[in-house]
């Protein structure tokens, strides 16, 4: 009977300082530090691109879309990353190749656990040999698939054997770009 008590006593007391010693590195101003490079936000998009759809707006007629990978980078001293994607329409007689350039935000979502990159908005767009007349079409149609493919786009799950990621599900303390890393401070 006193070496199950013992044992207990042992358990206990290794549960309560693992616990203390947790909640008091997620309490501090450090909490957990997840850091990704641009390389491991496109890794984790390669697996939904290339995409192609058959789009029939804001385009004359439809058309089959393919939307390729997004290059990743980082907008220094922000919590911003910018997309630059590249889309191919293929216009029957010829095929049109559109580059447009998205600065993205990042957001933490609790209830799975996932950073998404969010609100992008177009920054530059980029076409070659297009009539100037389907410019406007163009522009509306980078903003509706970045609207289709890039927004919500979770680039990050954390993983529910990690203990460190369990308890770190909580809160989003700060984002950040620093040295071509992507930071990402969550606590309590």
């Amino acid at each position: 009977m006193s070496f199950f008590k013992s044992l207990i006593f042992v358990l206990l007391g290794a549960a309560l300082l693992a616990a203390w010693f947790l909640f008091g590195k997620l309490g501090s101003d450090d909490g957990v530090t997840l850091t990704f490079t641009a390389e491991e936000i496109e890794e984790r998009l390669d697996q939904k691109f290339p995409i192609t759809e058959i789009v029939k707006e804001p385009l004359p007629l439809p058309l089959p879309v393919t939307v390729q990978t997004p290059e990743i980078t980082f907008i220094p001293s922000s919590d911003r990353l910018r997309a630059r994607v590249t889309a191919e329409i293929d216009a029957i007689l010829a095929k049109y190749e559109i580059r447009a350039s998205f600065s993205c935000g990042i957001r933490y979502q609790a209830s799975d656990q996932s950073l998404r990159i969010i609100d992008p908005t177009v920054e530059e767009i980029e076409t070659r040999k297009l009539p100037e007349k389907y410019r406007d079409q163009v522009y509306l149609l980078a903003s509706l698939l970045a609207q289709r493919y890039l927004n919500d786009q979770p680039v990050y799950t954390l993983k529910g054997t990690d203990l460190k990621d369990q308890a770190a599900r909580l809160l989003l303390k700060e984002i950040e770009v620093k040295n071509g890393l992507l930071i990402v401070r969550l606590g309590l």
